[in-house]
């Protein structure tokens, strides 16, 4: 039963669609959940599912997932709630003022809305995911 429970979780994890990635050890097209992709932009390891190696991506796809990461953390709070109040004082200047100026207002706010949700940025290429490497230093070194 745990593991059921277990199963039913990863598959319940969101996929990171911005991306596609290769593990190298097993030379394999692999799927990163959004936690992973997270993960690989800190410089830190994931494990492949398929070959079940730690594996780590390169600084310079690290700095692509960060971009990514950015661009989808940031599309959310602030427009969102800049929309709203647009249309509330539409809404208001409908009752109050002129239903016209309303109507342009509400078509403005649709044109921003619009342009807020532009397509977050995809990395075109894939990311290809090395083996982890200790960096482990001996003692009597």
């Amino acid at each position: 039963m745990a593991q059921h429970l277990e199963q039913k979780s990863t598959q319940e994890t969101p996929r990171f669609d911005y991306a596609e990635f290769i593990c190298n050890p097993c030379n394999r097209s692999i799927s990163i959940s959004i936690e992973g992709a997270l993960l690989l932009a800190d410089d830190k390891s994931v494990q492949c599912p398929l070959c079940n190696v730690p594996i780590k991506a390169m600084p310079y796809d690290q700095a692509r997932l960060r971009q990514v990461n950015e661009s989808v953390g940031n599309s959310d709070g602030a427009k969102t709630s800049f929309l709203m109040m647009w249309f509330i004082v539409s809404l208001l200047v409908a009752l109050f003022i002129n239903t016209q100026l309303s109507v342009i207002m509400t078509g403005v706010g649709l044109f921003f809305s619009y342009v807020f949700n532009k397509k977050t940025p995809v990395i075109d290429k894939p990311i290809n995911l090395d083996r982890e490497t200790s960096r482990a230093v001996s003692p009597g070194a």
